[in-house]
């Protein structure tokens, strides 16, 4: 039990920890202010801050920051309300929004020496931060114009820059990389369309869907290289994934068994990835992706849970994957959200000197989904860099696309089919092969395609 000062009142806090069931990993429960009421959005790179928001006296939301378990509340910009979205590695500088006196939003910055920092606007009324650098350098968010666009923000030195949209009236930034050179957020399209975007060095380039309108990135690697939301798949449902893009491709990473999902964080060169997915009953799980793999945490780590609680999202994951930061269900608390620290107790090692997975051996992965409609994804894994091809045959053996004919790096791949022939024609619905060979390797997998 420990007390904190705020604003001259003395709260005294729970660190609702689970018993260390397995050597090394923990899971604690983060009290709030008043009460159990409080998300979690960020974690520093040790786990030993937490950033986030919770119920005040009143009702409202502050912002807060969680030191080693212990809740600091974070205060507005003289309004009643405020929450912290993100914060640099060491935990030293918050970014988030909060209300002025006269309930107009801003977005912030804080350090626990300078206070809240007002960034401004682009000349409307609001705005909010929602990303920074590792060095607090540069801050990423949306703000009004004075026409009351919502528009991406970047700001640096003092100055907010407008990244513009992909041809329609919005935009919001979410993420940005560790040296804030890339951001990434949604941007409408001439169509109206919202679209996952990487905006670099001026440009605003589309990322594309799983298929369907719409996509979302909600956040970026912290080297840049990967980055995570989720995407309609299709134009004919509501349905939506959450998906890895590198390279070019969107990789559809699935659900727990539903219907949805959403990408929200992904560590240093993307090997793990955070969020949240409907399983077969569709509730709402906080998940991990790892080697091409989704696990519900809940299943994982159900040793900490053995008193009925549910870890619904996990928003966060330290740079080297071990900690991961979200909210759920208590059991035992009368909050209907409350943070949570996981410390698995395992790092993802990183080498500088080649950030790619290093998979085992040759292979060819089952695509996904499968049965499809109207595109699929298609993984494989390279032990070393090999002349590679991709072909797609119909069912009476004819070749019908080639996908790849190339030399590629070791690592996993993933390619995408949406299935049109090599005239870019859509092909009948049917069985159909794909057939991967790289080097003295080669490996056939069977899919179909439903109309």
């Amino acid at each position: 039990m420990k007390s904190v000062m705020l604003s001259g009142f003395v709260f005294i806090v729970f660190l609702l920890s689970v018993p260390d069931l397995v050597k090394g990993q923990t899971l604690t429960w983060l009290q709030g202010v008043v009460n159990n009421e409080c998300q979690a959005w960020a974690v520093s790179a040790d786990g030993n801050i937490v950033v986030g928001e919770a119920e005040v006296a009143g009702g409202s939301h502050h912002a807060v920051r969680w030191v080693n378990g212990s809740v600091e509340d974070i205060g507005t910009l003289g309004g009643v309300w405020s929450r912290a979205n993100c914060v640099t590695g060491d935990g030293q500088l918050v970014v988030g929004y909060a209300s002025q006196a006269n309930n107009d939003h801003r977005a912030f910055r804080w350090t626990s020496s300078g206070g809240l920092e007002s960034l401004g606007t682009l000349g409307g009324a609001h705005s909010e931060a929602f990303g920074v650098s590792d060095d607090g350098a540069v801050v990423v968010g949306q703000s009004k114009s004075p026409d009351n666009s919502s528009l991406a923000f970047r700001w640096e030195n003092g100055v907010i820059q407008n990244l513009g949209t992909l041809g329609g009236l919005h935009s919001h930034a979410y993420g940005a990389s560790a040296d804030g050179n890339i951001v990434v957020g949604w941007a409408r399209d001439s169509s109206n369309n919202w679209r996952a975007f990487r905006w670099e060095n001026g440009h605003m380039q589309d990322l594309g869907t799983l298929g369907g309108a719409n996509a979302t990135a909600l956040n970026i690697s912290p080297d840049g290289s990967v980055i995570v939301g989720y995407a309609d798949t299709s134009f004919f449902s509501a349905r939506y994934h959450a998906f890895r893009w590198q390279d070019g491709i969107m990789e559809d990473l699935g659900t727990l068994g539903g219907h949805y999902s959403e990408a929200y964080a992904a560590s240093m060169n993307g090997e793990v990835i955070v969020g949240w997915a409907e399983d077969s009953l569709f509730r709402w799980r906080a998940f991990r992706w790892y080697n091409g793999q989704m696990e519900d945490l809940n299943e994982t780590y159900a040793d900490l849970l053995n008193d009925g609680s549910t870890l619904h999202f996990a928003v966060d994951v330290s740079p080297d994957g071990r900690y991961i930061c979200g909210w759920g269900w208590h059991a035992g608390s009368y909050a209907s959200k409350t943070a949570f620290l996981l410390d698995t107790g395992v790092s993802v090692k990183i080498d500088p000197k080649d950030d790619r997975p290093s998979p085992i051996a040759f292979k060819l992965l089952p695509n996904y989904p499968n049965p499809f409609n109207p595109a699929t994804v298609i993984s494989f894994q390279l032990e070393q860099a090999s002349p590679v091809t991709l072909e797609i045959f119909d069912g009476q053996g004819k070749r019908i696309k080639t996908l790849l004919n190339k030399v590629m790096l070791p690592g996993k791949h993933v390619v995408r089919w949406n299935g049109s022939n090599h005239a870019g024609q859509p092909v009948a619905a049917g069985v159909y092969w794909y057939r991967l060979r790289a080097g003295d390797f080669s490996a056939t997998r069977k899919m179909v395609l439903v109309k």
